[in-house]
């Protein structure tokens, strides 16, 4: 699919191109992007438009931020061409370095000689870090074959280049962090809320971490609820795409015995069927040691019943 999408791509562009003027002019070399704008992740297509008529080959040098543009895949467009950097062996003037890559290429014998406009190759890079990256040519040369007498010849043309292009590369915001209790119980099972805008996502609590990723800007409203623990709510702000690390602290509802969520009858039952027990006995159960003093007693029954729903 994105192979067929860049064909679709490139194709639009030359035929917008052979009716501007932005590429008429003769001996020329141009750059075009997919997009000026991207997200960290995704793919910037550019492409080397070429003005120039008898043209054999070229050298091409194209210069890009190494430290926000990762180089993935270059194609020659021309056909019948024969791409030179295949055969460079050990010459390191012919290969790529860091933050520059080379279109060197010339046709064969049984290709007609390129006349006006074409595209001649495309490079993907993919956006690895926020900013503004830009791309642009260094020296570069079209190779012209010229009749001298009866004898073919080449020369050199110094193609007037288009100026670099600015990419500006955009991430968007994550929110992320570790959810634990007071009581050091195990969070699996917590419903973790994220909204905006009227807009909601909801995940379950597997592990302790949670992570909610690809967020725009704006003013989210985080909430984490498990059964028997206090409700979490907090507004959280995303800006520049930038993450943003919420550890959550769920405080247990200390007077919901059976961590239903709700303080009631069935508490006091469960209090009430250990009364007198201390925190030395074998079916010892901290849950309903309501004030933590180490014995169920009267005041863990009033602890209840002072706040029976």
């Amino acid at each position: 699919m994105r192979r067929i999408l860049h064909i679709i791509w490139v194709v639009c562009i030359v035929f917008i191109g052979l009716f501007s003027p932005v590429y008429a002019e003769e001996n020329s070399l141009s750059i075009v992007v997919n997009n000026n704008e991207c997200l960290v992740g995704e793919e910037v297509i550019v492409e080397i438009i070429a003005n120039e008529f008898d043209m054999a080959g070229a050298d091409i040098e194209i210069s890009y931020d190494s430290k926000k543009l990762q180089l993935i895949e270059k194609n020659i467009f021309v056909e019948n061409t024969i791409n030179i950097q295949d055969y460079s062996g050990q010459n390191l003037d012919i290969k790529d370095s860091e933050g520059v890559t080379k279109i060197l290429f010339g046709l064969n014998k049984d290709s007609s000689l390129l006349q006006g406009q074409h595209t001649l190759a495309s490079i993907v890079f993919k956006a690895t870090e926020t900013g503004q990256a830009s791309i642009g040519f260094n020296s570069s040369q079209l190779a012209r074959e010229i009749l001298v007498g009866e004898k073919r010849d080449y020369i050199y043309t110094d193609p007037q280049l288009s100026q670099s292009l600015t990419i500006n590369i955009n991430k968007l915001g994550e929110i992320s962090g570790v959810i634990e209790g007071s009581d050091n119980y195990s969070m699996e099972g917590a419903v973790i809320t994220l909204k905006k805008d009227g807009v909601q996502e909801t995940a379950t609590l597997e592990n302790s971490e949670y992570n909610f990723t690809a967020l725009e800007d704006g003013i989210y409203s985080l909430e984490v609820s498990l059964s028997g623990y206090e409700i979490y709510a907090k507004e959280i702000t995303v800006k520049n795409g930038a993450d943003q690390v919420v550890n959550i602290l769920l405080d247990r509802i200390i007077r919901d015995a059976n961590r239903d969520g709700v303080i009631g009858l069935e508490d006091l039952v469960a209090v009430a069927s250990k009364f007198g027990l201390t925190n030395e006995a074998v079916n010892w159960n901290s849950d309903l040691d309501i004030n933590g003093d180490g014995t169920i007693d009267i005041l863990d029954l009033v602890n209840i019943t002072r706040f029976l729903q």
